[in-house]
């Protein structure tokens, strides 16, 4: 996207912050969301639930909860992708 100067949305951002949770190293996710503050996009519900999602998927829960915690509006999916990020993170240490 970049090389062909298309500037992403977020709705776009969600959709790699998805996908790097899924298959992405930690340094990636990273990127992509240094990327996104860069961009000065507000980190609204949907993207911080993404945001958050990944780094707990990626083993960073302490970035994970950061993100969280900062989120005004915690609903149905931001504590969803929170519990089971510490759950996994809990069967990966325990």
């Amino acid at each position: 996207m970049q090389q062909a100067n298309v500037v992403p949305d977020k709705v776009t951002f969600v959709s790699v912050l998805l996908a790097c949770g899924d298959v992405g190293p930690l340094g990636t996710c990273k990127m992509v969301h240094e990327f996104i503050e860069n961009s000065r996009f507000e980190i609204d519900f949907k993207l911080g639930t993404a945001l958050a999602n990944m780094y707990a998927k990626c083993g960073d829960i302490d970035n994970s909860l950061k993100i969280f915690n900062a989120m005004s509006k915690k609903e149905l999916f931001p504590w969803s992708a929170m519990i089971v990020g510490l759950a996994n993170q809990e069967l990966v240490i325990g």
